[in-house]
Parts: C-alpha cells; structure tokens; sequence
C-alpha cells in the first residue's frame, strides 16, 4: 500500500516538474532586433539637345558681305567668297546639363574646294587664298591655301583640325557654356593671306574671279560639313 502511495506522489512530482518546466520556458524573453534595407533610384537625366543648321541657316558664307567703312562689298544671288571676305561657322547648338560624363565629338567632316581652284600661269597647279583658322579644346591652327599644292591634302589637314575639337566633360557639365569649343573661320585676305608664307597674287585671284564669271561650273567652291555627336562616356 505505501508502495503505491510512493509511486503516485513520484509520478505527481514528475509531471509537477515537466509542467512547471514547459511553463517556465515559455516565459523566458531573448534579445530581438530587426532591420530592414531599402534604396530607390531614378534614370540619371542626360537631355542634351543638338542642333544642327543647315546651309541657308548658317553664316559660314553669305550672300552679301559688308565693310564696317563702305558699307556693302559684296553682294550676290548665291552665297560666295572673294577677296576681303571671311565668315565663321555657327553650325551647332549644343544644350543640356547631362548628370553623367560625356564626350562631344565632330564626325562625318567633310570639306571640298573642288578641281577649279587654279593657278592663272600654271592651270596644273593648285592655287586658293583662302585660310582657315580651326579653334579647338587644344588651341588654334591656321591652315592656308597658299602653303599647299594638293587640294586633297588641304581638305584632309581642314578636316583632321576640325575632328580634334573632340572634348570631354564630367557629369553636371552645362554643355550650353562648352559648346563653343569648336570655332571654324575662313577668311580670303584683301592683300597678303593672313598664316600663310607664300605671298598672295591679285593677278591670280582676279582669274578665279573672271573664271567664275565666264562660267560659274569653272567658279571655286567651298563646301564644308560635320556631325556633333553628344555620348555618354562608358
């Protein structure tokens, strides 16, 4: 009988224990911390515009030119150069703040004066005037006519000034305040060409003159092109 009694309170002892013991342990508190990481973005702004004017639009070369002392010089139906003549191209307008870095660079420059740029004694030979002044991010370089006895390699030394306007700037960059990097001017001088060391011949000009004249297919021409490309440097 005790035996039994004994057993019972053992076994009323053990789940007082087991009971007691699930209580506590779900009580018990531990540290808890959380943290939660969030981030947004939105598309960095780039809207830059490029403007391009085409050749009625831009004054590279004109119609009609003046002197600030006589007044109109030249005055013709198409535009023309001559001698005392000169114009700067203002073929682009570049605008825009991008919030990322950027490379502007002149593309697709093309430059042709034509086969009829000749010398008066020498109808072989290669005669122009006229001089360009090219200035870039790294300077300014004069090329004339007179220094040269290959239209082919005048146009390439033009173009290869004209390409090395390339400039880069860093993001947040107003490109409306940069975009006069590149500055194209030409000019046929009155007398004596101006960057040049061979000597201008009025006899010489003034048969380019009278071939134009005779027959405007015979005439010199100038034509001059380029691209403004706007990208995101990588």
């Amino acid at each position: 009988m005790k035996k039994n009694v004994m057993m019972r309170l053992a076994s009323g002892l053990l789940v007082a224990v087991l009971l007691t013991t699930c209580a506590i342990s779900g009580t018990f508190a531990k540290y808890v911390t959380d943290g939660t990481a969030t981030d947004s973005a939105r598309v960095a702004k780039f809207g830059v515009d490029v403007i391009g004017k085409t050749e009625t639009e831009n004054n590279m070369f004109k119609t009609s030119y003046e002197d600030t002392t006589a007044g109109i010089t030249v005055q013709a139906t198409e535009a023309v150069v001559a001698p005392g003549t000169s114009g700067t191209m203002t073929g682009f307008t570049v605008t825009g703040t991008p919030e990322v870095d950027v490379t502007v660079t002149y593309t697709d420059v093309d430059v042709e004066l034509g086969n009829n740029w000749i010398d008066k004694f020498d109808l072989t030979k290669f005669y122009c005037p006229i001089t360009f002044t090219i200035s870039t991010n790294g300077g300014v370089e004069t090329l004339c006519g007179l220094d040269y006895t290959d239209v082919a390699v005048f146009e390439a030394d033009v173009e290869a000034a004209i390409e090395a306007a390339a400039g880069y700037y860093e993001a947040n960059t107003n490109l409306n305040t940069v975009n006069d990097d590149l500055t194209v001017a030409w000019a046929w001088a009155f007398t004596g060409a101006t960057g040049s060391q061979n000597n201008q011949d009025d006899e010489k000009d003034t048969f380019l003159g009278d071939r134009a004249a005779d027959d405007v297919a015979n005439a010199g021409t100038i034509y001059v092109a380029a691209t403004c490309t706007v990208t995101q440097v990588d």
